[in-house]
This record gives C-alpha cells, structure tokens and sequence, in this order.
C-alpha cells in the first residue's frame, strides 16, 4: 500500500473507533503471545517445516489483514511521536520481508534456526502491537493499561532478574574454586541446571536456549570424559562467561528500556546479586548433587 493512499487522522474519530482499533491490537498482540514456541528448537526439522512454518505464516497473513484497519493516519513522524499509519506502513513492510523470508528457507536449515525465526517474527509483532497501542491512546488523548505490554514487563523483569542471578553465582563458583577447572565446571553444572529448571528459562529467546543447552552439553561431557583436557574445560568456562555478558543485552529490549527511563532504581536488578550472595560457597557445593549435575535437557 502505498503511503500516499491513505486516509488522514479525522478529527471526529470517536472514542468508540478508537476502542476497535485497540481491541484489533490488542487481540493481534495476544495471539502473538500465546503462540508457545518452548521446546520447538528440539524438534525434527521436517516436523518444524510441517507445522511451525505454516502457523508462521498463518500469523503473518492475519496480521495483514488487521494491520490496515488501525491505520488512520497519514502525517509521517519519527521516534516517540511515531503515528499508527506509520507504524503499520512499516509493520507491513517487515511482514513482506519475513513471508519472503519463509518461502525462501533452505530445506538443510537447522529446526532452531526457523523456530528462531519465528520467535523473532513472534517479538516484532508483539512490539508493533504495543507500539500501535501507545499511538492510538495518544493521538485520542486517551490513557489505559496495555495488556500486552504488561505481560512483556513482567516477563522481561524475571528473566533479567534470573540472568542477574546466574551471573553472581557464577562469580561464586570462581570465588570457591579458584583457578581448580575441574571443580569450577562441577559448581557450573549445578549453575546451569538451575537456570534450565527455573521457570523464567521458558521465556528465554530461542538462541539463548540453544545456546545455555550446548553449554550443558559441553561440560556434562567434559566430566564425564576420562582424559579432561583443560584447554577444553578452559574453552568452557570462557563461553559461559561470554553468555553472561550476552544475557545482559536483555535490558536493550524497548519494554525494559521505558521501564527503565521511567524507574530508574530498578534499572539494575537487586534481587539476584543479594539471593546470589547469601548462599554460603558450602551451601552451593552442597546443591551439587549428581541428579542435578548429570541432568541434560
């Protein structure tokens, strides 16, 4: 559609359009959401092109169709004061991509790279519905809670609290077991096991899953391995170490930043570094039980 084409924001639009035009956001924003791509990254990739590409696609058509019913707008403007016709023109342009995207998917790809692909197709929506929720409130002079938005806030917080936590018991692992490789990477495997059983691990980006997974891989087989060569074990603890530093890149999500912005003394997350500490090094060597270490998802 082109841009041109479009009607200008009427100054007459009742309250009650406006209303449509938030629910139709809204109900695209929770469709979003519901959509649970947990565990998909293990699954068969035949399977993943059967099922989840489809549904992908299913979402993105829908999408389209919603989009142009909230678009009311046709002055053109940046950043904070973006209007809804701006926002749609380029939503829909992104979904263009993301269906091109699909249809030309390599049949080879690794499933997690496509349920990764979704899982960022999944977010973009997500962002543009609570984007256009805002823009709509805005431009009616209306003010009222964004669901959608809500549940974003509220999973970002715990999972950065989590992340903020696994990091400080990380810096107790070191602490407790020196430059010792081997007992290092036994209290990292208890580490590691905790954030996959903990219940924020659900909401983790399907990378960052991957990822935390092939790490669990990793060291379970360094331990169990009969020569343990430390450059191994070395090249382990390195990349737990890099996953921590990419695990704080969650704070630039848009949700966390307003949040932020508007909260200044949560920007850090508390919780986890005084949780983290309290727990004596006896007390987290303890936690070490073989069930726990050995576990792998």
């Amino acid at each position: 559609m082109n841009r041109m084409d479009r009607q200008p924001w009427r100054e007459t639009v009742t309250t009650r359009e406006v209303e449509t035009r938030l629910a139709i956001v809204e109900a695209l924003g929770r469709r979003a959401q519901q959509w649970d791509l947990f565990g998909l990254e293990r699954s068969d990739r035949h399977d993943v092109a059967a099922q989840v590409v489809p549904e992908a696609l299913r979402l993105l058509a829908y999408a389209q169709v919603v989009l142009p019913v909230v678009d009311a707008d046709d002055s053109p403007r940046e950043g904070a004061n973006a209007t809804c016709a701006d926002i749609v023109y380029f939503t829909l342009l992104e979904i263009e991509r993301m269906r091109a995207s699909f249809d030309a998917l390599d049949p080879a790809l690794p499933s997690w790279r496509v349920v990764q692909m979704c899982d960022r197709m999944r977010g973009q929506l997500i962002g543009a519905s609570s984007a256009l929720h805002q823009a709509l409130c805005r431009q009616a002079g209306l003010t009222g809670p964004d669901p959608v938005r809500a549940i974003e806030l509220a999973r970002g917080l715990k999972l950065r609290d989590r992340y903020a936590e696994f990091r400080d018991q990380l810096a107790l692992v070191k602490e407790a077991a020196g430059d010792d490789l081997l007992e290092r990477l036994r209290l990292a495997a208890v580490t590691v096991a905790i954030l996959i059983d903990s219940a924020e691990y659900h909401d983790m980006r399907v990378g960052d899953r991957v990822l935390v997974t092939q790490l669990q891989h990793g060291i379970v087989d360094w331990l169990g391995s009969p020569d343990q060569d430390r450059r191994i074990a070395a090249r382990l603890w390195s990349d737990l170490v890099t996953f921590v530093q990419l695990s704080q890149a969650i704070s630039q999500r848009a949700v966390l930043q307003e949040h932020d912005r508007d909260n200044p003394a949560d920007s850090e997350p508390a919780c986890g570094p005084r949780r983290a500490r309290a727990a004596s090094r006896e007390g987290l060597a303890a936690a070490m039980a073989p069930s726990v270490a050995c576990s792998v998802v």
